[in-house]
């Protein structure tokens, strides 16, 4: 395993070369892939090429199944939400797989900029269709995407999603001593299903999977939110996620039991299919149409009485008796005006306009005469507060509530605070430590961990804060750091010499002599 490291590491410190293409930039590097993105030189093509370099140079049987699997899954290329898939390519640089790029970026990247708050209910509803709607085309072709998560999921366009990075079993299987737990990081685990902890998927593991899509996009937050594979696993296994609309008071609540369903422990009590999941949420959106806020249905009027479900002949009894209630109050609410009978027993609206200019014009003369009587006492109030000024310290502002002329305090901003920290938040540093060393036949298994004494989550992306020595083992360490003492935070195989990692300005290192497991 150490050697198929090394292999990885190699390849992002040479220069790859591919015929036809024109590679640039160096987007992400994991314990098997490799992921670049380039130009196609026949038509200047913005492509992203995803490099197996420890995949060795496949048999001629290999080969053609690794070809036969490519071709079947660019049958989806005519899906308009799926990621055009171009060609695969073998060569003394492994094997690549070429696609479309995505010139906006991934949703997880999106998620990440939004700090948390929830898509836009509609924007949330038509990603959901997108990327359920290429699984389930996929799925009746007999093809498993495997590996949906935020991070595979595009966008080529504003409002256009699409999927891509299909788990592609011909490749994988090239890959001797291939353990995928080792690419089971964030944000994968995040999104998948109890069973695929144990290493089984199917197309009930991907409804899961896009049911975890569902939730982050409704609300902003994730069904279960860790760094550690061995938590996520316990966490996606056994304990149940918060309901949807408790999270996101605004969505409703009629959603939750689709959205929960998606997301049973046990497979047989999914959906039988991802369009049977989507039909689902579209039913229920038809069913129970979006409504007005309270706020506003606490003012009555003729539009808002349209919103009563009318039935045949009861319609007009309803909607009479409504407008006869509004009638009796005495007096009608602030900024609304009482319903005018115009053949008789109430003033016209002719000899209602000049007590209305009158009176506006008597609270002008008014307003005018208050403001001209108090500019001398508020000059000499002014005077006054100058000579007993002494400079006051410059502070951090917060929120208070302030008064209305009325004396009623505004109401605060609608806040959604973000689980990392923010650039002017102080906190603690991170310190990792070794949980321990297993001997696995030939070879080692060190499994690190860390403390947050913070009351915060804390983002640390890999770099000069988060990297591992060797740097060939960089990729598989956490971004997103928990608070409190997380355990076997990740897993790093490794035969001789020690292996450090090194965070926030403290390092762990594990060697042969470690702690035992």
């Amino acid at each position: 395993m150490p050697i198929l490291q090394s292999r990885v590491s190699d390849m992002t410190q040479e220069k790859i070369h591919i015929d036809g293409y024109d590679i640039s930039t160096l987007l992400f590097q994991g314990p098997y892939t490799v992921l670049y993105e380039g130009r196609r030189q026949t038509d200047s093509r913005d492509v992203l090429l995803k490099l197996w370099p420890t995949a060795p140079l496949a048999s001629e049987h290999e080969r053609e199944s690794i070809q036969r699997e490519i071709e079947h899954l660019r049958t989806l290329n005519e899906h308009p939400h799926m990621l055009e898939m171009h060609e695969v390519r073998v060569g003394d640089f492994g094997i690549a797989l070429i696609t479309d790029a995505a010139p906006l970026g991934t949703l997880q990247a999106r998620l990440t900029r939004m700090a948390s708050q929830p898509f836009p209910q509609e924007e949330a509803y038509a990603l959901i269709e997108h990327i359920g709607g290429v699984l389930s085309t996929a799925h009746s072709q007999g093809m498993i995407h495997a590996n949906l998560s935020s991070q595979n999921v595009v966008f080529r366009q504003e409002g256009q999603a699409a999927l891509t990075d299909f788990h592609v079993k011909s490749i994988i299987g090239t890959i001797k001593n291939y353990q995928g737990s080792l690419e089971e990081g964030v944000p994968r685990c995040w999104y998948m299903a109890p069973e695929q902890f144990q290493g089984y998927v199917d197309a009930f593991s991907d409804q899961y999977a896009l049911g975890c899509l569902a939730y982050v996009v409704l609300t902003g937050r994730v069904p279960f939110f860790g760094t550690a594979r061995a938590t996520l696993s316990q966490q996606q296994s056994n304990e149940a996620p918060d309901v949807p609309s408790h999270v996101n008071p605004a969505l409703p609540s009629h959603i939750d039991s689709v959205i929960l369903r998606a997301l049973s422990k046990d497979p047989s009590q999914r959906f039988p299919d991802v369009e049977a999941f989507l039909q689902a949420l579209r039913e229920k959106r038809e069913q129970f149409p979006v409504v007005l806020p309270s706020a506003l249905s606490s003012l009555p009027t003729e539009e808002t009485q349209a919103f009563f479900a009318l039935d045949g002949t009861a319609s007009e009894q309803k909607v009479a008796h409504a407008r006869d209630g509004e009638e009796k109050k005495s007096t009608p609410p602030s900024g609304m005006v009482r319903r005018i009978n115009v053949n008789g027993g109430g003033k016209s609206k002719k000899n209602i306009l000049p007590l209305l200019i009158l009176a506006v014009m008597t609270l002008l003369i008014i307003t005018g005469t208050i403001i001209v009587w108090q500019r001398p006492l508020l000059q000499m109030a002014q005077e006054k507060d100058a000579l007993a000024m002494t400079p006051a310290p410059l502070s951090t502002s917060t929120y208070a509530p302030t008064g209305t002329a009325t004396g009623t305090p505004t109401s605060p901003p609608n806040l959604h605070p973000s689980p990392t920290t923010t650039p002017d938040q102080k906190r603690a540093a991170i310190s990792p430590f070794i949980d321990c060393v297993q001997r696995e036949g030939g070879t080692y298994a060190a499994y690190f961990g860390y403390a947050n004494t913070n009351s915060f989550a804390v983002s640390i992306p890999q770099g000069a804060n988060n990297y591992l020595s060797p740097t060939g083992y960089n990729g598989v360490q956490p971004g997103v750091f928990q608070s409190g003492r997380q355990y076997r935070a990740f897993r790093v195989p490794f035969k001789n010499g020690t292996v450090i990692w090194n965070l926030d300005g403290g390092s762990a290192t594990a060697s042969r002599q470690g702690p035992d497991c």
